[in-house]
């Protein structure tokens, strides 16, 4: 019965499918066509996946959403689905919002074989503070983020725990308190990524993490904020090993320090240049 409802709503909403791929272009029909074992192709649009109104929005019945209350407003989980992709249609034209400002755009939990592709996906109209971003993962593995564009969401770009991601010629654009937030994580690399314009605390932030490559990625313009007592670093390690930034340009970027150690992260053949680390390039802790 529960099968025979969900392709009725499949049907009522209107959106249509070709074998496990489903096209849809409306926020109803992205919510109710998520599930494991199919590929997501969103047309060009927006799709409000939270208001700001402070009402809890629709789940269509289906059992792999939740929406959880966050200030001023709901914020939207996705819960145990395998082999799912997300992709927007044109080239970053399937854009993801949450307008609630303290929310992240989406969380997934406990979910494996996760694609994103080609999204645009951030907060509107406000930016927030303390809590949220645009991606969080929660016990996930193998990730796959390809061509997105995650901008000023609250606090940052990427958070959670995940074995094995691959982030692959992703922007990560203006966020309000850090770059990323990593922890408990293994195997996480970044290919031709760019990360830009973001500021105010530690900007890379690594955790119980091993194994993580950043290849010919970009930082620039990313600055944290400085006075005398604040001791923020541009990447802060804590029980990491073996980060490797391999042919990257680090340029136009201001912190307390580069880093807060030297022996677990290894630099190869890195641009460094026109930085700005008020209190010297490493402070170990």
């Amino acid at each position: 019965m529960r099968k025979l409802s969900f392709l009725l709503c499949f049907g009522l909403l209107g959106f249509t499918s070709n074998a496990t791929t489903f096209n849809v272009s409306t926020v109803e029909e992205f919510l109710a066509a998520i599930g494991s074992d199919r590929t997501i192709v969103l047309a060009p649009g927006e799709y409000i996946i939270a208001g700001g109104d402070g009402e809890m929005p629709e789940t269509y019945g289906n059992e792999h959403l939740q929406y959880t209350h966050q200030f001023d407003g709901y914020e939207l989980h996705v819960s145990g689905v395998e082999n799912l992709t997300i992709k927007g249609s044109g080239k970053l034209t399937s854009h993801l919002i949450t307008q609630p400002s303290y929310g992240y755009v989406i969380v997934f939990k406990y979910s494996s074989n996760l694609v994103l592709d080609n999204l645009k996906a951030g907060h509107g109209p406000e930016k927030g503070t303390c809590t949220g971003g645009v991606f969080d993962f929660q016990a996930c593995n193998n990730v796959t983020i390809n061509k997105c564009f995650l901008y000023g969401s609250g606090r940052l770009g990427i958070s959670g725990s995940v074995n094995n991601l691959s982030m692959n010629k992703t922007t990560i654009d203006e966020c309000t308190y850090h770059i990323m937030e990593m922890t408990k994580c293994n195997n996480l690399v970044f290919n031709k990524c760019n990360f830009s314009n973001n500021v105010e605390f530690d900007m890379v932030m690594l955790f119980t993490c091993n194994n993580v490559t950043f290849n010919k990625c970009k930082f620039t313009n990313n600055n944290t904020y400085y006075s005398d007592w604040c001791d923020y670093k541009f990447f802060l390690l804590k029980t990491t090993q073996n980060v490797v930034l391999n042919k990257c340009r680090i340029t136009d970027n201001s912190a307390c320090y580069f880093s807060n150690e030297q022996k677990h992260l290894y630099l190869n053949k890195c641009k460094i240049s026109k930085n700005t680390w008020h209190k010297g390039m490493y402070g170990d802790e």
